[in-house]
């Protein structure tokens, strides 16, 4: 073999060498990692299912005595269950089935507590469903029998006179108020003191000053509002302009009708 052939072996050779320490350092690496993985997962295993996570108390925040146990009691959660396991989702959705829970959330404060935050549903208005009194919140969930003075009156002779507890009222007539109520600016819906809804269409306010208003659908709110606030402002004001308290000018006012917000209507008594 020649001179010049022998250090080209040599190279080649060389680079082999190279080569295989370069693949064996690899394969380490790689099988390093793996046990590492697998490691971890099993620690992970471990600590799962060590006793030192078991769920040992449920907190619950937002309601107390028995609403707090009726939440206790929808969680439905298994003794010596794993707080790492407990499906939160899942958790939530049960608790969600009460009536009266308006929104849930859960979390985890390992090694063992789960606090439940709960909001419930508060009562907006009373609805007089053919004379029977129901406390509905704002969404129309029923959330008991009774009444209560400091909230506004729905009434609804068409809706049904037994609304099943914890959902919604199905009368359309009803659910048409309750938008128009959420919808209409706060200082007038302090001012409105009872809804009469028979239908969607002959919905009626009564006004804090004794006016009827005549209100229609949950449509073009803001633009009715702003109409009502500018007609009652002229009462007043064409009422001192002829020496009559406001009051007593509104009185002579049977309805206002805003349904057709372009075109309102001032109807005398």
């Amino acid at each position: 073999m020649s001179e010049s052939r022998r250090p080209v072996d040599e190279r080649i050779r060389s680079r082999r060498r190279a080569v295989a320490r370069q693949n064996a350092r690899l394969r380490r690496r790689v099988t390093l990692s793996v046990l590492a993985v697998l490691a971890l997962a099993a620690a992970a295993v471990a600590v799962a299912r060590s006793p030192l996570f078991d769920v040992t108390a449920v907190r619950v925040l937002g309601v107390s005595g028995a609403k707090a146990r009726k939440v206790r009691a929808a969680a439905d959660l298994t003794t010596g269950q794993s707080l790492l396991s407990v499906d939160l989702e899942t958790v939530a959705g049960r608790i969600e089935r009460l009536g009266w829970v308006a929104e849930v959330s859960l979390e985890r404060l390992p090694p063992a507590t789960l606090r439940i935050n709960v909001r419930e549903r508060r009562p907006a208005v009373v609805l007089l469903a053919r004379g029977a009194p129901w406390l509905v919140d704002e969404q129309g969930v029923v959330l008991a029998r009774g009444r209560d003075p400091g909230l506004a009156i729905v009434e609804a002779p068409q809706a049904s006179p037994e609304p099943p507890l914890g959902r919604g009222v199905g009368d359309p007539a009803v659910a048409n108020a309750l938008a128009v109520r959420r919808r209409l600016p706060a200082a007038l819906a302090a001012d409105v003191r009872r809804y009469h809804a028979p239908d969607v269409p002959g919905l009626r306010l009564l006004h804090d000053s004794g006016v009827w208003v005549r209100f229609g659908s949950a449509e073009r709110v803001a633009l009715k509002a702003r109409v009502l606030d500018a007609m009652l402002a002229q009462i007043r004001s064409h009422a001192r302009s002829n020496g009559i308290d406001p009051r007593d000018g509104l009185t002579a006012v049977a309805e206002v009708d805003v349904r057709a917000p372009d075109n309102p209507v001032i109807v005398p008594r």
